[in-house]
C-alpha cells in the first residue's frame, strides 16, 4: 500500500475521525442529526472526504431494506458508518449516495 494523501476542509466547523483526526465532513453538509447507527446517534451527510468504501451488501435497517457499504477512515482504517447506495422504498430514495457517520466515532474541530 502506498502513501495516503489526506485532504483538508477549509470550513470553520469540521467533523473528524475520532482515532486520527482526519477531516471527514463539513458541518454545513449535514442533512439530518436524527439518524440511528450501530452505536447510537448518527448524522446523515451529503458527502465526506478521507473515506474508503467497503463491499456492497443488503441490510435491513429501521426504515427499510437498503444496499449499503461500510465507510472507514482512509487514513487509519477506523469504521465510521456507511453509505446508502440504494433504497427499496420510494420515500427513502433521498438517502441514496448519502453518508451516515456515527456520532461516537467523530470529533468536532473548529469554532462551535
Amino acid at each position: 500500500m502506498g502513501r495516503v494523501f489526506r485532504k483538508f476542509l477549509e470550513s470553520k466547523r469540521v467533523y473528524s475521525c475520532h482515532t486520527c483526526d482526519a477531516h471527514l465532513a463539513d458541518e454545513e453538509h449535514i442533512i439530518s442529526k436524527s439518524f440511528q447507527g450501530r452505536l447510537g446517534r448518527a448524522f446523515l451527510f451529503e458527502s465526506a472526504i478521507n473515506i474508503s468504501r467497503g463491499p456492497e451488501e443488503s441490510r435491513v435497517l429501521m426504515s427499510g431494506v437498503y444496499k449499503v457499504a461500510d465507510i472507514c477512515c482512509k487514513v487509519c482504517g477506523a469504521l465510521l458508518g456507511w453509505e446508502y447506495l440504494e433504497a427499496k422504498e420510494e420515500s427513502q430514495k433521498y438517502k441514496e449516495g448519502r453518508i451516515l457517520l456515527e456520532k461516537t466515532r467523530l470529533t468536532r474541530t473548529g469554532n462551535w
